[in-house]
């Protein structure tokens, strides 16, 4: 369902506010393909989808969650040495 608002209002989100996603490929409760539907719909100048591949739906309290709560704050830091990137990568991490 808040998918489904997301989608609504996709041309509410102004472009160059910075949006990190973290998805679990494997999450029983939140559908996978549906967020990278909506992260490639969103027209964003800078976005980050981290794919988890051995995580669930509660990605911050499973094991490897120290590499999770890392990357959120490089993202951070990286936000503000590089305000000027046009779009961040997707990129792949493996937990556990």
């Amino acid at each position: 369902k808040s998918l489904d608002t997301l989608h609504k209002h996709i041309d509410d989100i102004p472009r160059n506010i910075p949006i990190l996603f973290f998805h679990a490929r494997n999450d029983c409760l939140c559908y996978y393909p549906g967020l990278e539907i909506f992260y490639n719909r969103l027209v964003s100048d800078k976005k980050e989808l981290v794919t988890l591949e051995n995580n669930e739906h509660l990605v911050i309290m499973e094991p490897g969650n120290e590499k999770i709560l890392q990357k959120i704050l490089d993202w951070i830091s990286k936000i503000y040495k590089k305000k000027d990137e046009d779009n961040y990568l997707k990129e792949e991490i493996t937990l556990k």
